[in-house]
Formats: C-alpha cells, structure tokens, sequence
C-alpha cells in the first residue's frame, strides 16, 4: 500500500489517498489550520532567499537548505534560529545550489548539492 497526499492550496485542502494495486481510493479530506511561521526574505540568520527543502531530526529541530544564500539553516521546533553553515562555493562545506536535504536516524545530515558543474556531489555531515 502507498499513502498518497494531494495538495490542493487554492482551496486550503489535502486529501489524503492510498494506492493498491495501482488504484487510487480517496479516503478523506484533511483539513489543516495555520499555526505559525518564522524567517523573511532576506540574507540575515533565520532569513530565507530561495528555501529548497527542509527535515528534521530526531529531537524535531528543523533543517533548511536554501538555494540562493548557499547555506542550511537549522533551527528548534518553534523556529528559533540556532546555527547555518555554507558559503557557495566547491570546498568542502560550501555549496552551489544545495538541492535536497535529509536527516538519517542517528542525525546525519545528508545534502545533495546540484549546482557545481562537473561536480555535482552530495555532502554528509555529522555532529562533531
């Protein structure tokens, strides 16, 4: 069986559908309310330009890769900022483009990291 969620955000609606064996059965509509948010537009810590991808770890803190400031950030389940690494570039620790981010279960990070021509990579980086 494979969950499947269709988000329809001009109508503020998911609906949330499985799949057997090839059919799609529509289960029911999943209504969500806004909660809250954080960050803006720009370049300062908690700031976003070109947010890709985000994930979490396994105490909720939320990762952010951001494809235009070239750095992930990460922050605490309610948003607050608590660090960011990355600078663009092709060393180690820098990125161009950083694309997709996930978090395995012992809170390694892995980025995927699309914008180095030639050279496209992904980065993994762990708590030191």
């Amino acid at each position: 069986m494979l969950l499947v969620f269709l988000i329809f955000p001009e109508r503020n609606l998911i609906m949330e559908n499985t799949v057997l064996g090839g059919k799609a059965e529509l289960l029911s509509p999943i209504n969500y309310c806004f909660d809250f948010k954080w960050g803006s537009e720009g370049s300062a810590n908690g700031h976003f330009l070109r947010p890709h991808d985000v994930n979490f770890d396994s105490k909720g803190n939320v990762y952010v890769s951001d494809r235009d400031r070239n750095d992930i950030q990460k922050f605490t389940p309610n948003g607050t900022f608590l660090m960011k690494w990355g600078s663009e570039g092709n060393s180690p620790g820098q990125f161009n483009v950083p694309y997709s981010i996930e978090v395995d279960p012992f809170d390694n990070i892995y980025v995927v990291d699309r914008g180095n021509e030639g050279n496209q990579r992904m980065q993994v980086f762990s708590q030191c």
